[in-house]
């Protein structure tokens, strides 16, 4: 990896962080990182901004430093912005063959380490063959 890529602001982003399985991860992280740490840089994402400050805020009082980036999954400058600021992404937006291209796309874009959970093995496919 480029010199770059070691400095970036983010070691993880979570994306989709308003769902059930985002806030499950944004808990996780927390529980087990904690806010600002030593181990692990960290931020919740997503399109909606209220819906991000209520992740963050459910999270208790010692997340207030928690950052929060707001992006649009059909908006390639808006993920660049983010992907070109952490080393991974997990997302936990799908259906992923409707929502999760343009990410991949902006993941692929700015080196960028990818992760979803999806299921879509059609949709994992066509994405290996065109990258």
């Amino acid at each position: 990896m480029s010199a770059a890529w070691e400095y970036r602001q983010y070691d993880v982003v979570v994306w989709g962080a308003t769902g059930y399985t985002g806030q499950i991860c944004a808990n996780y992280l927390a529980d087990t990182y904690g806010c600002a740490s030593d181990k692990l840089s960290w931020a919740i994402a997503g399109r909606n901004e209220e819906k991000l400050a209520y992740v963050k805020d459910s999270l208790g009082s010692r997340f207030q430093g928690l950052d929060v980036l707001i992006g649009d999954g059909g908006d390639e400058e808006t993920l660049d912005l983010i992907t070109r600021r952490t080393k991974a992404v997990i997302t936990t937006a799908g259906p992923y063959s409707k929502y999760g291209n343009a990410l991949v796309d902006s993941c692929v874009r700015n080196g960028t380490h990818y992760c979803d959970l999806t299921g879509e093995t059609g949709w994992v496919k066509s994405n290996i063959e065109k990258q």
